[in-house]
């Protein structure tokens, strides 16, 4: 809801303040400008380089993506060391200090890291320092730091697991970056490979093989050392930390389907958990098949990778310069992280049927329409037909998207990215789902604005040839629309009127004719041509 309202805000007065969307926008007031706001998507934060003078890592770099598998395994290991430590753990040994405080060093780095990590927001990468920290966010740094001190020296001196529970409480916020940086190595670098989706997956199988040897101590220590499987294979001289040992060698045989070995559950409450364990194993044994599987099957993933590192391996082959490489592996990042290399909506379509895929549509663009004043009015019916005549568009960073005073009869919906906006010398910022030209769709006026992308941008553009075949050629859209611009454009209506008139569209398939005869014609002459060039090559020969 929050960074729902920061979008919609942040630009421009609200609609109730202007009489129609066709009006000159007023900045809005300075308030709505604080820092939290809009450095997410202020052009001014998007660095095309980062300053030699600070230090800026990388996901691209091969250093800083092993970092991040580092930073996993360590934020993940209090997960098990909170429950192992309380059960067989009697007195904190202090050598045991060394690897605690090698973890704390290496979280506490890793703050450093990842608040000087630059990311992509469509499609170009972010340096800039304020900017990256507000994307990680304000919370997450809090208990960050948190999560690192370094408080587990402590356990040296203190006796009893209720204790050691308070000192390896701070320490269960490491989760929180565990999770991240699963989520990053499976879901949001184009990088993904079998080693970034098998790491969370063993870790997961490891924490379960775990789970369950504690577990099974435990039933032995309740029911009675002298009444469950140690006293029976004659272990009970083993210490806690060794009983560990045999336990996690058992339920990894049981969990893994491999079998008993030469341990069985000698108690009831053994069986039962024996039971549970044997369940668990065939649901995780079938979940990792699968898992696998479905990473062989994946076809639409594999073309789109398959595609990029053929793109990689040409661009090197030709020796494309670095910056040129850089932003195609920027945009294919881009790309990646918005649709995971899914395709085109245009080939899923004809799969579905017309009522499907007309909701499929108008989820993806009613946002956008829904900013232009006309569209917003009219019935669902209309945008739906609306929605069939849109074309996609996608805009590049620093590419103008038009300039002020330029006569253009689109209209253009952004739907992602960020675009900086002037009006008359002054810029402004605005990101995703805007619409630019609602009135010039009619009327040939200078644009009162000079829009450019900041970042990759993708939407769809409405021309207005296409608007008079589609919605002209409807009578009772034709109706609509008419009704609707007599109520926003009284003072342009007749000129509308005349554009969706019989006439106009008749004029319009005429010149459509007229083209693809000349194209025909121009495709027969070249062929003319090189049978006329055969012939004279024959000649000569």
């Amino acid at each position: 809801m929050i960074r729902q309202r920061r979008k919609s805000n942040y630009l421009f007065d609200s609609s109730e303040a202007r009489l129609s969307l066709t009006d000159r926008p007023r900045p809005a007031s300075q308030a709505i400008f604080d820092l939290d706001n809009n450095i997410e998507n202020s052009s001014e934060s998007v660095a095309r380089k980062p300053d030699p003078n600070q230090t800026v890592y990388s996901h691209f770099s091969f250093y800083r993506r092993l970092w991040e598998y580092i930073v996993f395994i360590v934020s993940a290991i209090p997960l098990i060391e909170a429950s192992f430590v309380p059960i067989f753990v009697n007195q904190f040994q202090p050598w045991a200090v060394v690897p605690e405080l090698v973890c704390d060093a290496i979280f506490i780095a890793d703050l450093y890291v990842v608040t000087h990590t630059s990311y992509l927001s469509h499609g170009v990468l972010i340096y800039d320092k304020k900017r990256i920290a507000y994307h990680y966010g304000k919370l997450s740094i809090i208990l960050h730091i948190i999560a690192a001190l370094p408080i587990s020296w402590a356990c040296v001196f203190v006796t009893g697991w209720w204790k050691y529970l308070l000192l390896f409480a701070t320490r269960l916020l490491r989760l929180r970056r565990a999770i991240h940086a699963s989520e990053v190595l499976n879901r949001m670098l184009i990088y993904y490979s079998w080693m970034s989706a098998m790491l969370p997956t063993l870790f997961l199988l490891v924490s379960l093989i775990h789970l369950f040897a504690c577990l099974f101590y435990l039933c032995a220590l309740f029911e009675g050392l002298e009444n469950s499987w140690v006293a029976l294979l004659g272990w009970d001289y083993l210490s806690p930390p060794q009983h560990y040992v045999v336990s996690v060698y058992f339920v990894m045989t049981t969990i893994l389907t491999i079998g008993f070995g030469d341990m069985t559950p000698q108690t009831s409450s053994e069986t039962i958990l024996v039971i549970f364990i044997q369940l668990i194993g065939v649901f995780s044994n079938a979940y990792i098949i699968g898992m696998f599987v479905s990473l062989l099957m994946d076809n639409i993933g594999a073309t789109f990778l398959h595609h990029y590192h053929s793109l990689v391996d040409f661009l090197k082959f030709k020796h494309t310069p670095v910056d040129l490489r850089v932003e195609i592996y920027h945009y294919f990042q881009y790309k990646w992280k918005e649709n995971h290399g899914s395709e085109d909506p245009s080939n899923v379509y004809k799969f579905v049927p017309e009522t499907i895929r007309n909701h499929l549509k108008m989820d993806m663009c009613l946002e956008c329409l829904m900013k232009v004043g006309m569209f917003s009015m009219a019935s669902p019916n209309f945008r739906i037909n609306l929605a069939n005549i849109l074309k996609t568009k996608e805009y590049v960073p620093d590419e103008v998207i038009f300039n002020q005073n330029d006569v253009l009869s689109d209209i253009i919906l952004v739907r992602s990215g960020v675009v900086d906006v002037f009006i008359d010398g002054t810029k402004f910022t605005t990101a995703s789902c805007e619409a630019f030209g609602e009135l010039e769709l009619f009327i040939d006026q200078p644009r009162k604005s000079t829009v450019r992308a900041v970042t990759h941008v993708t939407g769809w553009t409405l021309s207005r040839e296409d608007f008079q075949i589609g919605i002209g050629s409807r009578p009772d859209l034709k109706e609509e629309i008419l009704n609707i611009v007599k109520m926003l454009f009284p003072d342009y209506y007749k000129e509308i009127r005349r554009l969706l008139s019989s006439y106009a569209l008749d004029q319009i398939m005429k010149r459509s004719q007229e083209s693809e005869y000349s194209d025909d014609s121009d495709i027969a002459m070249n062929m003319q041509n090189s049978s006329d060039s055969e012939s004279s090559g024959l000649t000569m020969l």
